[in-house]
């Protein structure tokens, strides 16, 4: 049950907020911090909108609403196929906001390799995993351990991305 209420509640926080309405690099560092505790924070629609057409022009992966060392929300854009991951202790929640491509989850990793000091693993392919097409409106969400990437991506694929840890 703590483990629900935590993911709960960082999907609430990541996905309830939205983005400052200029894209300057102050703009974009203030966003960067951890997410306030003691005000609610808005980021409209359209400048989100900017932001995702913004990614694909300048072919940058990322914008991030906050981050900390144990959560972080970010909307992405990616094209092209994307390396295979499995977080140990970390969740992913997406929400397709434009464009799609085919997500493959679960399954073995193959060729598992330490991607960072937090014992996430990156790999070559994922065998016995599902293959789902997704698309805008579309929500995904991996729970730790879960092996997962986008095998293809035909155009684009941006999403709203909500990372939290999950203690066990």
């Amino acid at each position: 049950m703590r483990q629900k209420a935590i993911g709960i509640r960082a999907v609430v926080a990541g996905v309830a907020v939205v983005m400052v309405t200029d894209h300057t690099g102050a703009a974009q560092e203030a966003a960067r911090t951890p997410a306030p505790t003691t005000e609610a924070k808005v980021w409209a629609a359209e400048d989100l909108n900017k932001v995702a057409k913004d990614l694909l022009v300048t072919k940058a992966n990322n914008w991030s609403f906050y981050s900390e060392a144990t959560y972080n929300a970010e909307v992405r854009n990616l094209t092209g196929k994307q390396p295979v991951l499995q977080h140990k202790q970390r969740a992913d929640f997406m929400i397709m906001r434009d464009g799609g491509g085919t997500f493959v989850t679960g399954g073995e990793l193959v060729g598992g390799k330490p991607q960072n000091n937090r014992g996430d693993l990156t790999g070559e392919s994922i065998k016995g995993g599902v293959s789902r097409v997704v698309k805008a409106g579309d929500v995904i969400y991996i729970p730790p351990g879960v092996p997962h990437y986008f095998s293809n991506i035909p155009d684009h694929a941006a999403y709203t991305l909500v990372r939290w840890d999950i203690s066990k």
